[in-house]
């Protein structure tokens, strides 16, 4: 393998962003570059970033520093992604060789080819996607909420619902290759389709979906409460393949804060949407995302939030402190709250739920539950690490089955679970 041909990729970001950089992964291959595991003696360094916060934007200057080293054999090391679209990142890190933005993969391959590219069109192309039973699958990209401390649509702009056929062609493809459960993703699924003239939306889209004998589980992530209602949340779990799971970021509960931060719903349609949901099925499984430390966030606030926490007992939660960014409406607000005083209501959030999930989790010791099966567990022999329907990749945990026979990835069991360990992060 010639240093020249080949690449080391480092994926930054969301899944929303790792999805994007396995298409760019695919369409290097199909140049015929070679993709190594290792940033030594390669001919290019390309590092897939994250600018969402200034949290996110510091780990992908870090992590391009630590890269910093493998140059010294001559490889060109590349800034793409999400950073370029906002910022100068040559300024930051000046041996960056080149940066290209979300709509410059064209450029960047152009740049490593020599001006002797086709026409890249990410919808004709195929993705990498790494062995696994299960993948991310982007439905949509942009967004129009426009809340008020958010530099997504400044990133990625307007909300556009990618076309049902460009799904499912992605999604046979991937079924093909062995991945039973398709976790859709976008900066807001529940608004999938509102800019289709087919009259499709999320359910529709899941229904097409189901109909792809290999896909067992659907699982959908990141659904704006605003843009829930009682008929689409019925046609969505009426299909059985659909998980009884749902990812509904809130961000917060006072309606004063919900209206600083533009979005567009307030706290009695959130109490609603979560009155359907359990409804539906009481055993369903939520996961939702909190900020602490808002502009303005008074005690009253952020005790109506814990108090609403603590009724509602969601499942799985992810908190973060509220980050001024550049060209945002919230960065103009008054009343700042003292970084100490956010971290300490993160921390204190974070303290409620992970009770609450380790109350939640031990409602399932005695059931039997079907499990996927993702791998052998790298601690413990003859175990496997599995998740049941309540539990999305990368952010939900697992449960370690032990086998005496072999298991493979993308096989489901049934299980009866014994024991839980609740840990967040």
């Amino acid at each position: 393998m010639t240093a020249d041909k080949s690449y080391y990729f480092l994926n930054l970001g969301c899944p929303k962003n790792q999805v994007d950089g396995d298409y760019v992964r695919g369409a290097l291959n199909g140049l015929g570059l070679i993709e190594s595991d290792s940033p030594e003696e390669v001919g290019y360094i390309i590092v897939n970033t994250c600018a969402f916060i200034e949290q996110a934007r510091r780990e992908t200057i870090g992590e391009i520093n630590e890269l910093l080293p493998y140059r010294k054999n001559g490889a060109k090391l590349l800034a793409i992604g999400c950073y370029p679209m906002l910022y100068d990142i040559k300024r930051e890190v000046p041996a960056v060789d080149c940066a290209f933005g979300l709509s410059q993969v064209q450029e960047l391959l152009n740049y490593i080819n020599g001006n002797k590219v086709d026409c890249f069109d990410p919808q004709l192309n195929i993705r990498v996607v790494e062995d696994s039973p299960y993948a991310y699958v982007k439905i949509a990209d942009g967004c129009d909420n426009r809340c008020s401390y958010c530099t997504i649509p400044l990133i990625r702009g307007p909300y556009r619902s990618i076309p049902p056929d460009v799904i499912l062609r992605e999604v046979e493809l991937l079924a093909r290759g062995g991945v039973k459960e398709m976790v859709l993703v976008a900066q807001d699924t529940a608004l999938y389709g509102e800019d289709l003239k087919a009259g499709i939306d999320l359910a529709c889209l899941c229904r097409m979906i189901s109909k792809v004998n290999e896909v067992e589980w659907i699982r959908v992530m990141y659904a704006h409460p605003a843009h829930l209602n009682e008929d689409l949340i019925g046609r969505l779990f009426e299909n059985d393949k659909v998980c009884r799971y749902l990812d509904i970021p809130i961000q917060h509960i006072s309606d004063r804060i919900l209206k600083l931060m533009n979005r567009h719903c307030d706290s009695k349609k959130i109490k609603h949407v979560i009155k359907q949901l359990r409804n539906i099925d009481k055993s369903i499984s939520l996961r939702t995302t909190l900020m602490a430390g808002f502009p303005g966030e008074t005690d009253d606030d952020f005790k109506s939030l814990l108090d609403f926490v603590e009724a509602v007992e969601f499942d799985y939660l992810g908190a973060f402190c509220y980050s001024p960014e550049d060209r945002t409406a919230a960065k103009t607000l008054y009343g700042a709250v003292d970084r100490q005083l956010a971290e300490q209501r993160r921390e204190l959030l974070y303290d409620i739920a992970e009770d609450i999930s380790m109350k939640r989790a031990k409602m399932q010791i005695g059931k039997k539950q079907k499990l996927l099966i993702e791998a052998l567990s790298p601690e413990r022999p003859n175990y496997y690490e599995a998740r049941s329907y309540r539990q999305a990749p990368d952010v939900d945990g697992f449960y370690q089955v032990q086998a005496l026979s072999n298991l493979q990835p993308g096989e489901f069991v049934e299980c009866v679970i014994k024991d839980v360990d609740i840990a967040i992060a």
